[in-house]
């Protein structure tokens, strides 16, 4: 396994850090901590939402970090090299807002393919016609459940109405890898409705990136 290089330094929780990691065969995935926080109140250090930016044919982002951050995310692919219009493939490992938060602003900037679970589709979008006793049940189906207090739910409708536009380009399944083999990619369910691990499986790489 090789070192990290810091690229930039920020605070001591990763906001606004950027670290490169180059494998033993010589894919480097860029790792950018897209500052999390919430305007709500209170003291909350959650630590960043980590995206990654792996090279090789498709460049390709894992992750967009949390919605209302898009130009801080162009701002650190910037510092790291990238210009968004660069990424030819976005992986979302699940659907909650802090993680493909900004999802609609990528792919409008880049035209990239979006992969994502293949329930993705329907959880984005709204079924007001499903009873079901949700909490929520104007919300997208990915957060019908939520449990978070209403000021954060307020935030999040914006964000609900963007994503709820999106198509997925590659609807993944467990254990497929894709087209061109550089990912393989496992169902690790327990956190959302629709986590998915991402791992790189190439001839470039030795390595793993886990979620």
């Amino acid at each position: 396994m090789q070192m990290f290089e810091i690229l930039k330094q920020d605070k001591p929780n990763g906001d606004g850090v950027i670290m490169k990691y180059r494998t033993r065969r010589g894919t480097d995935i860029y790792c950018l901590g897209v500052p999390l926080y919430y305007d709500s109140g209170g003291d909350w250090d959650l630590g960043p939402s980590w995206c990654y930016v792996v090279t090789g044919e498709k460049l390709t982002l894992i992750d967009t970090g949390q919605f209302g951050k898009f130009d801080l995310l162009t701002a650190m692919l910037g510092l790291a090299g990238f210009d968004v219009k660069d990424i030819r493939r976005v992986i979302v490992t699940h659907g909650h807002e802090d993680h493909d938060g900004n999802l609609p602003e990528v792919l409008e900037a880049s035209g990239a393919e979006l992969w994502a679970h293949y329930a993705f589709d329907n959880l984005i979008g709204y079924h007001a016609d499903v009873d079901d006793g949700a909490a929520h049940p104007d919300f997208p189906g990915s957060c019908r459940t939520c449990l978070m207090p209403d000021q954060f739910n307020t935030v999040c409708r914006p964000y609900h109405r963007k994503r709820s536009l999106l198509k997925t380009s590659h609807r993944v399944k467990e254990g497929a890898p894709s087209p061109d083999s550089r990912f393989r990619f496992l169902l690790t369910p327990g956190h959302s409705p629709i986590p998915c691990a991402a791992f790189s499986r190439t001839r470039w790489s030795s390595a793993a990136i886990r979620f």
